[in-house]
C-alpha cells in the first residue's frame, strides 16, 4: 500500500443542509462518481408531523422515504458495503481509499481536536466523509464543518488518533443509533457518466411517481399544520405555557425550513421553467422565517408581546393556504 492517497473529485456540497449530518458527507460521494444527487431528493416525500402532549405542542418535517438507500445506490451503479464496528480503522480506511473507495463513518465529536464547539465537552453523533490518507503526517483527508450549527462544509485533515478515539467513542457511546458505523461507497461503471443515469428525465418521471402515490399521506401532514395552528392560538395567551414550548417549536421551525430549502433546491433543478410553484415555496419559506424571527425574540428575551404572536397566527394560516396550493399547482405537472 502506498504512504500517501487522496481521491479525486471529491467536493463539499453547501447547496442545501438535508435530513442530518450523513448526507453532507453522502452527497459529495455520489457527484464523485458522477451520478445525481436527486436519485435521492426524489426519493423522499417531506411531510408535515404535528404532535400534542397536553401542553407542549410540536410541528416538524419529517422525510419518508419510498426505497431505501441501498437500493436508491443501486439504481445509480453505486453499491454500499456498511459494517457495524471495526478493531483497526486506521488500517481499514487506508486500504479502501487506496481501493478508489470514498468512506463515511460515525464518530463522536467529543474526541475530534479540530471541532472546538464540541472537543471535550459535548458527546455529539456524527459522521465524516474520509477521502484520502497520508502516513507521514499521520492524517486522514475529510470533508467536516467546524459547528455542529454549521452548514459549510469545506476540506481538512483530521489526526489518526483523533480518528481512532471520536470511531471509538461513537461505539461506546452512540452505537445503538445505527446499525451501521461505517458505509464503503463503490462505482459499478466508469466514473465517465453514462447519460441515462444523468438525464433530468429519470428523476422527473421519478418524483412526479412517488408525488401521486404520496398525495394521501402529503395532504394528513397540511391538516397536521392546521391542527398545531389551532392549538398554536390556545397558547399564545399564556407566557408562561408559550415560553415552555419555545426550544422545541424553534428547533421544529428550524426543520421545516431546511426541508422547505430542500424542496425548492429539487424543484428548481428538476422544473426549472415551473415558476409559480417555485414562488409559492418562496412565500411559504418567507412566512416560516417570520414565525421563526418571532418566537426566537421572545425565546431569548423573553420580552412577550402578545401582538406579535397574533401576527405570528396570521402567517401559520397564510401557510396553510400556501400549502395547499402549492400541492395544487405541483400536481398538475
Amino acid at each position: 500500500m502506498i504512504n500517501k492517497k487522496v481521491l479525486k473529485n471529491i467536493e463539499p456540497f453547501n447547496d442545501i443542509f438535508y435530513k442530518g449530518c450523513f448526507y453532507s458527507s453522502l452527497f459529495p460521494v455520489i457527484s464523485s462518481f458522477n451520478r445525481n444527487i436527486m436519485s435521492v431528493l426524489t426519493n423522499d416525500i417531506i411531510i408535515y408531523n404535528y404532535a400534542k402532549d397536553g401542553n407542549t405542542i410540536l410541528l416538524n418535517k419529517i422525510f419518508k422515504p419510498v426505497k431505501d438507500l441501498e437500493e436508491v445506490m443501486h439504481g445509480e451503479l453505486i453499491t454500499v458495503k456498511t459494517y457495524t464496528d471495526c478493531t483497526d480503522i486506521i488500517g481499514f480506511i487506508s486500504a479502501e481509499i487506496s481501493n478508489e473507495k470514498p468512506i463515511v463513518i460515525w464518530v463522536d465529536s467529543f474526541y475530534q481536536s479540530n471541532r472546538c464547539d464540541t472537543y471535550m465537552k459535548k458527546h455529539w453523533p456524527h459522521t465524516l466523509l474520509v477521502y484520502g490518507y497520508d502516513n507521514d503526517s499521520s492524517t486522514f483527508d475529510i470533508i467536516e464543518h467546524n459547528h455542529h450549527e454549521s452548514l459549510s462544509y469545506q476540506k481538512v485533515v483530521i489526526a489518526y488518533q483523533d480518528t481512532v478515539d471520536a470511531y471509538k467513542g461513537y461505539l461506546e457511546n452512540f452505537e445503538q443509533n445505527s446499525d451501521s458505523s461505517i458505509f464503503v461507497f463503490n462505482s459499478d461503471s466508469d466514473k465517465s457518466g453514462n447519460h441515462d443515469l444523468q438525464s433530468n428525465d429519470k428523476y422527473q418521471s421519478t418524483y412526479i411517481k412517488n408525488l401521486h402515490s404520496s398525495i394521501t399521506i402529503i395532504s394528513r401532514g397540511i391538516e397536521d399544520l392546521k391542527a398545531f395552528t389551532r392549538d398554536f392560538y390556545l397558547i399564545i395567551s399564556n407566557e408562561e405555557v408559550l415560553f415552555a414550548n419555545m426550544e422545541g417549536l424553534l428547533e421544529g421551525v428550524n426543520s421545516i425550513i431546511n426541508a422547505k430549502q430542500a424542496e425548492k433546491y429539487k424543484i428548481t433543478k428538476l422544473f426549472p421553467e415551473l415558476k409559480e410553484p417555485i414562488d409559492t415555496l418562496d412565500e411559504i419559506i418567507k412566512h416560516w422565517n417570520y414565525f421563526r424571527t418571532i418566537c426566537g425574540k421572545f425565546f431569548y428575551s423573553s420580552n412577550y408581546r402578545k401582538k406579535d404572536f397574533d401576527n405570528a397566527l396570521k402567517r401559520l394560516d397564510g401557510i396553510y393556504l400556501l400549502e395547499q396550493k402549492y400541492l395544487s399547482d405541483i400536481l398538475k405537472i
